[in-house]
């Protein structure tokens, strides 16, 4: 987690700008570009097949283009699920899907 002590104009309009590698991962961003060339379509990102926190790679073969709001949706129940488990904590199956009752 960072804190980052601006007002949110000049977060975005200088620091994303100056310091664009360390705030957005730029170069890894054009890594991963150079792989899948496509534009991003609206209401689509590039995010972790496997989340970092539950021990995903941090590289290209992990990235895949996705649906923004799924993606922040599960990755969201994820950490919920996960963030008072110890570290090193094995997790089984992870189902998505309709719950049946």
């Amino acid at each position: 987690m960072l804190e980052i002590p601006l007002p949110f104009s000049e977060f975005h309009e200088g620091e994303l700008v100056e310091y664009a590698d360390e705030a957005l991962a730029k170069s890894f961003y054009e890594q991963w570009r150079a792989t899948d060339a496509a534009p991003l379509g609206f209401g689509e990102c590039v995010g972790y097949g496997v989340p970092l926190f539950l021990g995903g790679e941090d590289g290209l073969a992990n990235l895949g283009r996705c649906d923004i709001a799924m993606y922040w949706h599960i990755a969201g129940e994820l950490r919920r699920g996960t963030a008072e488990l110890a570290p090193g904590t094995t997790i089984g199956d992870i189902a998505i899907g309709a719950t049946h009752t």
